[in-house]
Parts: structure tokens; sequence; C-alpha cells
């Protein structure tokens, strides 16, 4: 896992939210900022585990820390493809 890539995304979605590395902390149920702190640095590995607690937190699927583009895209596009599905079923 790349860390540094990592970190930014993690701190990319938690601004996003509106977060500040205290309040994701609480919601992670720690008592301070330093483990969000060295994982947006890239010094600490987020464990699997640890990344599906984080996604939980921020209420995001785990999957946007490892792709570029939002994991909402491919949802975005799925009521097209089934028209197309629904249209070429008709054409047959």
């Amino acid at each position: 896992m790349d860390t540094t890539n990592f970190g930014d995304k993690l701190k990319r979605i938690r601004k996003s939210k509106g977060l500040t590395q205290v309040d994701l902390s609480t919601l992670m149920g720690w008592t301070d900022r330093s483990t969000i702190a060295h994982m947006e640095s890239g010094r600490n590995i987020p464990t699997i585990g640890m990344v599906e607690k984080l996604a939980k937190a921020l209420n995001v699927s785990p999957v946007v820390f490892f792709h570029d583009e939002p994991d909402n895209r491919i949802a975005d596009i799925i009521p097209y493809l089934e028209m197309a599905d629904d249209m070429t079923l008709m054409m047959v």
C-alpha cells in the first residue's frame, strides 16, 4: 500500500467531511489525533480492519482509499447500463 497516497486521500476525505483530526479520532474511539496524523503523513500503515473502520466513520466505501476515481462514478452509470440492456432486449 502506498502510505503517502493513502494519507493524502484520508486527509482529503476527512476535510471534505468538515472534520478535524481530533473529530475523526473521536469517531474512531481514540483519545488523541496522533494516529490520524501519522496515517495522513504516511508514517503509519493502516491495517485492512482500520481502513474499514475509517471508511465507516467517514461514511465512505473503503474502495475510495485505493482508487483515484470516486467510487460513486460506477454507481452513477449503472442506470444507463440498465437502460441500454433493456433497450437491447427490446430490439431482439
